[in-house]
């Protein structure tokens, strides 16, 4: 019993680091591409 909840606990950890992981990648993507287009409109307006 006290193993399969350890390993549910890691298991939900994981899922948890997984999502805040990806979210990071997601919101750091977003924060580039938002640099990219800022470059690139003042690229433009020259």
């Amino acid at each position: 019993m006290h193993l399969t909840s350890l390993a549910s606990n890691i298991f939900g950890l994981g899922k948890i680091g997984i999502s805040l992981h990806w979210h990071g990648i997601k919101q750091m993507h977003m924060h580039m591409s938002a640099q990219t287009l800022c470059k690139a409109y003042e690229l433009n307006s020259k």
